[in-house]
């Protein structure tokens, strides 16, 4: 990972002939810099030069991590809706073997170039360059669910009564949301049933919302221990990975308290009704319910499936017996 060059700076890639495609192919490998395992010191053997050798890798890699994040940390709301309109490529954790995966990975990239250009024209920012197709109807409340977001992650990075956890990792409430963005993405890469980009198809009770933020909270203390031990950086912890469960869970709790949030415009109303015009959409847009990934129990991998509305999932491979064989 130390020979790949992480810009200081967003501002330095204006500086190379191509920077957009720069960008584009370096964004992979900082997330995986960004996602991979925690580093943690070597432990010290009677090899002091193996020890030291070993002191010294890990501390190129710690510091091309914190590269890695801070590059993405300077990037302001434009440039984080051009990012996510690249998804879900540089999130991938394998490269497509078949068609099956291939057509999986066109329908999140479509989805998500789609509501990119919904995002530009819902948050009045500038295009980075002029797009010369309109994206369906079916997308803006897709793209509104994500604004709303925005503006919950906003009033909750600026409550007066802040998470210092968020304070300490995310530099602004752009930067809250965009990681957002990246764990619900790797979510339904990963693990999710419909292959939408979408964070919630349906929109849970307060009792099951409650149950998740006691969840989140719980790897949150992990994860603070964590940083306790030196790492100053996100990893693959759990509650790294359900960021905007915690997210939620903070605003359900500011909520709870001050009734503006509830009322007409405020950050956690306005985010539920969201919530609503994104499911309504999964649920009549029929084009919206094509794909499917899956995992057996007694599996060792994630399937990929495409079928039709109301159609069932392949039954899963036949386990083979273990004993006597009568054909042998």
């Amino acid at each position: 990972m130390s020979d790949i060059w992480i810009p200081d700076s967003p501002s330095q890639l204006r500086f190379l002939p191509k920077p957009t495609d720069f960008l584009r192919g370096l964004l992979p490998y900082v997330f995986k810099i960004i996602l991979s395992e925690p580093l943690f010191l070597p432990t010290k053997t009677g090899n002091e030069k193996r020890y030291q050798r070993l002191l010294e890798v890990h501390q190129q890699n710690k510091q091309q991590r914190n590269r890695a994040w801070n590059f993405i940390a300077q990037h302001n709301l434009p440039q984080y809706i051009w990012m996510i309109g690249e998804f879900p490529d540089p999130l991938l954790p394998v490269i497509p073997s078949d068609k099956n995966e291939e057509d999986l990975i066109l329908g999140f990239k479509h989805a998500y170039q789609s509501i990119q250009i919904w995002l530009f024209d819902l948050t009045g920012c500038k295009e980075p360059r002029p797009i010369w197709w309109k994206p369906t109807q079916n997308y803006k409340p897709w793209a509104e669910l994500f604004v709303a977001q925005l503006q919950l992650a906003t009033a909750v990075y600026n409550h007066h009564q802040p998470s210092n956890l968020l304070h300490q990792l995310f530099a602004s409430p752009e930067h809250l949301w965009f990681w957002c963005q990246v764990a619900i993405c790797r979510r339904n890469l990963r693990e999710s049933g419909l292959g939408s980009p979408l964070p919630h198809t349906k929109v849970i009770g307060k009792q099951d919302l409650m149950e998740r933020w006691n969840k989140a909270n719980q790897m949150r203390k992990d994860f603070e221990e964590t940083l306790s031990k030196g790492i100053v950086y996100p990893n693959k912890v759990d509650w790294f990975e359900h960021l905007d469960y915690f997210l939620e869970g903070e605003a359900m709790q500011i909520a709870d308290v001050e009734a503006s949030w509830n009322k007409r415009g405020g950050a956690w109303l306005e985010y539920r009704k969201a919530q609503e015009r994104g499911r309504d959409t999964v649920r009549h847009e029929k084009e919206l319910q094509l794909v499917s990934l899956y995992q057996f129990p007694d599996d060792t991998e994630t399937r990929i499936h495409l079928t039709g509305l109301h159609q069932k999932l392949p039954k899963p491979p036949k386990k083979i017996k273990r004993g006597f064989d009568p054909k042998r």
